[in-house]
């Protein structure tokens, strides 16, 4: 049976035999296509603006790439939705998923400020700023984040955290 047989014909595709084997390729899929994006953006930084020479060095010194970042983000975006829509659930209901956008949001407006500031270099007190009002938004939506699952158990963090 192939594979869009089996998504026709269940809600979601079963789990497989143990769910840390999903972790592993999602991280190792994650992985490998940040570092490709990475090399990718690196060749392009200096038409994209997203290069610049180190100040504290000499005039000479080569100019350094500032794309991290955003190959992560594009990442996230392409193999977060991959993922979901080949071992998530079928349908989006967003009122279940509320917390979940909220996050992704705020990450989001996270990555904007990082691209804005390489671009034109902000003030500290205006990242603070923006960070501030976007954490606000998600602690507004709901979410917090008291504990989380580790290898050995759950990790349980400061109650000033939940």
């Amino acid at each position: 049976m192939g594979l869009l047989e089996l998504l026709a014909q269940s809600e979601h595709l079963p789990a497989p035999a143990s769910h840390a084997l999903l972790l592993v390729v999602a991280f190792v899929t994650a992985l490998v296509a940040s570092l490709l994006l990475t090399r990718a953006l690196r060749t392009r930084a200096a038409w994209l603006r997203l290069s610049e020479s180190p100040r504290h060095m000499s005039g000479s010194a080569p100019s350094v790439a500032k794309v991290g970042g955003i190959a992560i983000a594009l990442t996230i975006g392409v193999i977060g939705p991959l993922l979901w829509a080949l071992f998530g659930e079928r349908g989006f209901h967003p009122e279940e998923h509320a917390p979940l956008m909220a996050v992704l949001g705020g990450a989001g407006v996270m990555v904007l400020l990082g691209v804005w500031d390489d671009l034109h270099e902000l003030r500290a007190r205006t990242k603070l700023v923006v960070q501030v009002a976007a954490a606000a938004v998600v602690w507004v939506a709901g979410v917090r984040f008291g504990a989380f699952a580790a290898p050995g158990g759950l990790v349980q963090l400061l109650p000033v955290t939940s």
